[in-house]
């Protein structure tokens, strides 16, 4: 065979770096468009959760199968440390990807020319910038793609030295970063099998002493590794079932089809898809089986002329041996979608792009223009093509819109693609185009159990409750470990008030996924709704475990704790409730009302007052900031809340006896009797606002305002209502009695308001009802001082 000249080692030094950092740079332009892309399709399966993003949780990426999507701890070990560096910027996973990637063309390169393969470096940049790569760079997911390469490369690179040296040192290290790549992404268990097919092709045999023997360590770890990985793709992700129910024969069919379908996108890399088409497979279609008949042929036609020429039967076997994983022969779970990936090939794509780079440095080495400006003008020409192409594809990993929207123009019948454009129009808002892809979805294929699940999510989100229901429950039939779907049911059976059926559900979503915050988070929520305490202190715990600063979680767990007594540790949860949200009403209203009953005025003031600025259009907000404002003694602030609550609200009773209550307090008692009375019109069984009134009607300095008939006839009923059982009544029941002259009565209720009240009312000042006692005791009415009312009103 014609081989191109080779360069010295000297000349490698003065050019190497030079070559090298044309590389990387031409890498990092081509896949520019992709710097900045956001999260795409498992994207955020893969980069680290708040949950595992301290020590804790790189111990558990180590130690816990099931903490991350898949157990390559490298890799996600890599995306801990990421999301350290620059937290949820997708610029650094994006470069990180990109420079990885042209690392491994470097070290291929350096791999070839060491191998003194004619275009070595030529071959290296087809492989940096060939746009089937493009998948594996720009979707950040498959950082195990350009990381296990890395290693893989560099493994082999060391391998070839001990090979010629035979230092343990070169083959420990090689095992040892062979180890770690597996680590990273169990796909290069192939080297040794790899390493065999290079020692045949340079030397024409091989040895069991010299070429086997070393290797077979790196034969344990591979087929150890690659068992381990095919075991966790059928427990914990779901590759068997009858979408994988394929026969032996089938198997060969889907791979002899997929070799040459990977070959073919090499050669000509048009049309490229991030989900390709599904083809049927069955042993009863004649023209199926000339896929693997015509692999087979091919493989013996290249085997019947390698004495003369090794080279591209060992690319063959190199690239068949490095793909076998991913062929058919083991279930991988994006089978259910499609039998072929662009970045399966990532490491096989090597074999023929090298032998592609040898046939044009031997074509253009007998043409007598190799190294020379005409061949290295076409090399250049063909590299910027290649570059122009990935230029383009990368543009498709932008944005999940335009990811999913490119796969279903190339590919329509994808039901990934429209279920997933689906969700994404669900979260951007568009409802009804979310429900018209997810209906395409289903039409494509209505036995798979998410697409069920999302268009549920979509209806519900429409208001069609009962309709999404039935697709939960038709996803659960279709796959009853389906955690979401359980849980999805029972939120819609908690909208509807049927909070048992809810707690199965989501007990069911628990214990099918341990880790998931939001079932547990609402299993707690009915379980403290219904009483039992230490039961729903139990899930809200668990779920701090798995997510330790999430507030509603730490809301909810607050609320559980108070139930208890425990008020110091239930501020601590709700504190950290706001650290991580600060936005949440209900938090801000629980920490306002603790720290009310603690003393605490100053801090419950603050927490209120930042309700109103979360709600400022809130009626509700600028009442109860009024209300905890008068009753620490700020009127003129707490009228002009309680005041623009009547402007967003005025038929809002409470904001009308809290403002009554204000002026009374301010000494405008002629201002404030008509709050309490459109109070009372607005709701006639106002306790509060009924008692008010009677006691501004009895008790009033200003005789124009006093009625005692009606004092007593509204301190009556109100006392009535409250069972006899309320001191701020009685006491304006006394003071009504007290007006009316009937002083017996008066002084009865206002014992009664005393034994009621017990010596520590917050609400009922004993001292207040002991000076009122005696005014009665010796036939003298109350005559009001406004800043000492019957007792505060009920917190709102």
């Amino acid at each position: 065979m014609n081989t191109a000249p080779r360069q010295s080692p000297s000349r490698w030094w003065k050019r190497g770096w030079l070559l090298a950092l044309v590389l990387v740079v031409a890498t990092l332009v081509a896949y520019r468009p992709a710097w900045n892309g956001e999260a795409v399709y498992d994207d955020n399966d893969h980069l680290t959760p708040p949950e595992l993003s301290g020590l804790e949780g790189l111990a558990k990426i180590w130690s816990e199968l099931g903490a991350v999507s898949q157990y390559y701890p490298i890799t996600h070990s890599a995306f801990w440390l990421q999301q350290h560096l620059w937290g949820d910027a997708m610029l650094g996973y994006h470069l990180v990807n990109i420079l990885l990637h042209a690392v491994a063309a470097l070290l291929l390169g350096r791999l070839l020319q060491r191998l003194e393969v004619p275009g070595a470096w030529l071959a290296a940049a087809i492989f940096a910038l060939h746009p089937v790569h493009a998948e594996s760079v720009a979707w950040i997911s498959e950082l195990k793609n350009t990381l296990s390469g890395v290693f893989y490369f560099g493994a082999a690179l060391l391998y070839l030295g001990f090979d010629e040296t035979r230092r343990k040192k070169l083959h420990v290290a090689a095992l040892v970063l062979f180890g770690i790549g597996l680590l990273a992404k169990a796909v290069i268990a192939s080297l040794p099998a790899a390493l065999l097919v290079v020692f045949w092709w340079k030397r024409g045999s091989i040895s069991w002493k010299r070429d086997v023997v070393p290797l077979l360590p790196f034969f344990a770890l591979g087929i150890i590794a690659g068992l381990f990985v095919a075991w966790m793709e059928r427990k914990f992700i779901g590759a068997e079932g009858e979408a994988f129910a394929f026969s032996f024969v089938e198997r060969c069919l889907i791979a002899g089809r997929a070799v040459w379908f990977y070959a073919g996108k090499l050669l000509w890399p048009a049309d490229l898809v991030f989900i390709y088409p599904r083809w049927q497979v069955s042993a009863a279609v004649w023209w199926q089986h000339v896929f693997p008949v015509a692999l087979l042929l091919f493989a013996a036609a290249l085997w019947a002329r390698h004495r003369r020429a090794r080279g591209p039967l060992a690319a063959l076997l190199f690239f068949a041996g490095t793909l076998f994983p991913v062929l058919g022969f083991l279930n991988v779970y994006p089978f259910v979608y499609s039998f072929v990936a662009d970045h399966y090939q990532y490491l096989a794509s090597a074999g023929l792009l090298t032998a592609a780079a040898v046939g044009i440095a031997s074509l253009l080495n007998r043409a007598g223009c190799w190294g020379r400006p005409v061949g290295n003008a076409l090399c250049a020409a063909l590299l910027l093509v290649l570059a122009t192409m990935t230029w383009r594809q990368s543009r498709m990993y932008g944005d999940v819109e335009t990811l999913w929207r490119t796969t279903i123009e190339r590919n329509p019948a994808c039901f990934v693609a429209h279920s997933n454009l689906g969700n994404h129009l669900l979260d951007t808002g568009r409802v009804d185009e979310a429900i018209h892809h997810g209906l395409i979805a289903l039409r494509l294929q209505p036995g798979f159990a998410e697409i069920h699940n999302n268009l549920g999510n979509a209806l519900r989100q429409k208001g069609s409750d009962d309709e999404a229901l039935g697709h939960y429950r038709k996803a659960v039939e279709l796959r009853p470990t389906l955690a979401e779907a359980h849980f999805n049911i029972g939120a819609i059976l908690l909208k509807q008030g049927r909070g048992d059926d809810a707690m199965a559900s989501f007990q069911s979503a628990v214990e099918l996924r341990p880790e998931f915050v939001r079932a547990r988070n609402n299993l707690g929520t009915i379980l403290l709704e219904k009483g039992q305490v230490e039961e729903a202190i139990r899930h809200f715990e668990a779920a701090l475990q798995t997510r330790r600063d999430d507030p509603e979680v730490h809301n909810n767990l607050g609320n559980a704790l108070l139930r208890q007594g425990r008020t110091d540790d239930a501020i601590i949860h709700y504190r950290h409730a706001l650290k991580q949200g600060d936005d949440l009403v209900a938090t801000h209203h629980n920490l306002g009302m603790l720290f009310f009953q603690k003393g605490r005025a100053g801090e419950a003031v603050s927490h209120f007052q930042r309700i109103a600025e979360l709600q400022p259009g809130s009626a509700t907000a600028h009442n109860n900031l009024g209300w905890i404002l008068r009753v620490t003694g700020r009127l003129d602030p707490a009228i002009t809340h309680l005041q623009k609550a009547l402007e967003l609200r005025p038929d809002y009773p409470e904001a009308h006896n809290n403002l009554g209550k204000a002026l009374f307090e301010k000494g405008q008692v002629r201002e404030a009797i008509p709050h309490y009375r459109t109070a009372l019109n607005l709701q006639p069984d106002n306790l509060h606002a009924m008692a008010n009134l009677a006691w501004a009607l009895a008790t009033s300095p200003d005789a124009s305002v006093r009625s005692a008939t009606e004092a007593l006839e509204l301190a009556l009923r109100a006392n009535q209502l409250s069972g006899g059982n309320n001191a701020a009544v009685l006491q304006s029941l006394a003071a009504a009695y007290a007006e009316a002259g009937r002083f017996s009565d008066a002084v009865s209720a206002c014992e009664q308001a005393l034994q009621v009240a017990g010596p520590d009312s917050p609400t009922t000042p004993v001292t207040d009802l002991r000076a009122q006692l005696r005014l009665y005791q010796n036939g003298l009415p109350y005559r009001g001082n406004p800043a000492k009312p019957p007792g505060q009103s009920a917190a709102p």
